[in-house]
């Protein structure tokens, strides 16, 4: 019973984490829009992008929660939306560095949209954690 209700708890604040990780990003928005800086269009069109990953992650986990099963193709589904979201991060970030050197928008602007990429990213380790978590029968 012990070990049940401690992979219970460590479910739970993994699910904090998730909600978290929703309030960082609001906060950084609103760092962003008390600053008055704007995103170019496709530094908005990334972000959703990332957006667009961590709704199907999201999807997935509460799919998985539901049904308090997660099948192999349950948890590969998972890890892929887990693995784009890291690679899209990366790659986003590496952008983010040229596009700032190419003088195509300022640092500060930089600094708001890479917190945002980085807090994705976060929330996705989250989601796959909570999977992992209900893969191992530990929720």
């Amino acid at each position: 019973s012990k070990e049940r209700i401690r992979a219970i708890l460590r479910g739970v604040t993994e699910i904090e984490s998730v909600a978290d990780s929703c309030h960082n990003m609001a906060r950084h928005y609103r760092r962003k829009w008390e600053a008055k800086t704007t995103f170019p269009d496709n530094l908005k069109e990334n972000i959703n992008i990332m957006f667009n990953l961590l709704d199907k992650a999201f999807d997935k986990m509460q799919e998985v929660l539901k049904y308090q099963e997660v099948s192999d193709s349950d948890m590969m589904e998972s890890v892929n939306y887990e693995n784009r979201i890291n690679e899209m991060r990366n790659m986003l970030k590496r952008k983010n560095i040229e596009d700032i050197n190419n003088n195509i928008y300022d640092y500060q602007t930089g600094v708001f949209y890479t917190d945002l990429v980085s807090e994705c990213e976060h929330m996705g380790d989250y989601i796959i954690n909570v999977v992992e978590t209900v893969k191992h029968k530990k929720f």
